[in-house]
C-alpha cells in the first residue's frame, strides 16, 4: 500500500499545476477582485426597481454557482489528465524506473485512476469551499452595506454553507462514479497513442455511431443505439426537474439530504455498476499492453 500511494502522491507531483496551483491561483485572482472592487467602492448592491433579494438566498445561490463552475473545471481537467497522464511514464522515460521497483503496470495505472477520481476532485472540492467562503464574505458585506440584521445572516448562513458543502460532496461522488468509464476509455487509449487518444476518444464512438447508422437499419432510436446510450450516460442526471429546480423556485433554504435522496434516485446504478466494470476493464487491457510492449 505504500507503494500505492507513492504512485499517487507521484501524480500530485507532476499535475500539480492543474489541479493545485491553478486552482489556488483562480481562488486568488478572485480574493483580490473583491478587495480591490471594495476598497475602490466598486461593489454597488443596490437594485433599482428591484425587490432585494433574502441574504441567504443570495448566498446560496452565490455558492452553488461557484461550485457548478469548479464542477465543470474538473471534468474538463481530469479527462484531459487521464489523455496525458496514463502515458507521461513512457514519455518522460520514467516507465522502466518504476517498473524495476518492481511495480505491476496494472498498479500503476489504478494508481493514476484513483488519483483522478478521488485526490484530484478533493483538491477541487477544497477550491470550491473557499469559493463558498468568497460567497459568504460577498453577501456579507451586501448586509452591511443595505443595513440587515448581520447576526440573524451569519447565524443562518452557517448552517447553509454545511448543507450546501454537504450537497456538493454527495453530487461530486456521485459524477465521478457516472463518468469513470470515460476517464478510464480516455486514459486507455493513451496507453497506445499518447494525447492522440483526445481526438480518438471522439472519433472511435463517433465512427461506430456512423457505421450502425449506415449498416443497421431498422427500429432503433433516433441517431441508433449506440448513439442513445452514449447521450443517455453523458447526462449526469442531477437535475432532471428534480430537487435543484423545486428548491430555486420555491425560494426556501437548500437542503443537502432532499438533495441527496433526489440525485441518489436519479441515478441509474446499474448503468453504474456496469460503467466501473468497463472502467476496471479497461484499465486491465491498457495494463497488458503497457507490460507486453515494454516486454517486448
Amino acid at each position: 500500500m505504500k507503494a500505492f500511494f507513492a504512485l499517487v502522491h507521484r501524480e500530485l507531483l507532476e499535475h500539480r499545476g492543474a489541479f493545485l496551483i491553478a486552482p489556488l491561483a483562480l481562488i486568488g485572482i478572485l480574493f483580490s477582485m473583491l478587495v480591490l472592487a471594495y476598497v475602490t467602492g466598486r461593489l454597488n448592491f443596490e437594485l433599482a426597481g428591484m425587490a432585494r433579494p433574502l441574504p441567504i438566498r443570495v448566498f446560496e445561490i452565490g455558492f452553488l454557482g461557484f461550485a457548478v463552475a469548479w464542477w465543470l473545471y474538473l471534468l474538463g481537467v481530469l479527462f484531459f489528465y487521464c489523455a496525458d497522464g496514463f502515458a507521461a511514464d513512457k514519455r518522460n522515460n520514467s516507465m522502466l524506473f518504476w517498473k524495476s521497483m518492481p511495480q505491476s503496470d496494472l498498479k500503476i495505472l489504478l494508481a493514476k485512476f484513483g488519483a483522478a477520481t478521488t485526490l484530484f476532485p478533493g483538491l477541487v472540492y477544497a477550491a470550491a469551499l473557499a469559493c463558498g467562503v468568497l460567497a459568504y464574505i460577498l453577501t456579507l458585506i451586501m448586509v452591511s452595506a443595505t443595513g440587515g440584521n448581520l447576526g440573524v445572516f451569519m447565524s443562518g448562513a452557517f448552517m447553509s454553507y454545511l448543507s450546501i458543502a454537504g450537497g456538493i460532496l454527495v453530487a461530486l461522488a456521485a459524477s465521478i462514479l457516472w463518468f469513470a468509464p470515460f476517464l478510464a476509455w480516455v486514459g486507455a487509449l493513451s496507453t497506445a497513442v499518447g494525447r492522440w487518444s483526445v481526438p480518438l476518444a471522439v472519433l472511435v464512438p463517433a465512427l461506430a455511431v456512423a457505421i450502425e447508422n449506415m449498416y443497421v437499419r431498422g427500429p432503433s432510436p433516433e441517431g441508433g443505439w449506440i448513439w442513445s446510450y452514449l447521450t443517455y450516460r453523458l447526462d449526469f442526471p442531477v437535475d432532471r426537474e428534480g430537487y435543484l429546480q423545486a428548491w430555486f423556485l420555491s425560494g426556501a433554504r437548500f437542503d443537502a439530504y432532499r438533495f441527496s435522496l433526489d440525485l441518489i434516485d436519479r441515478m441509474d446504478w446499474v448503468q453504474v455498476l456496469i460503467g466501473l466494470a468497463f472502467a476496471f476493464a479497461a484499465i486491465f487491457v491498457a495494463s497488458e499492453y503497457r507490460r507486453r510492449t515494454i516486454d517486448n
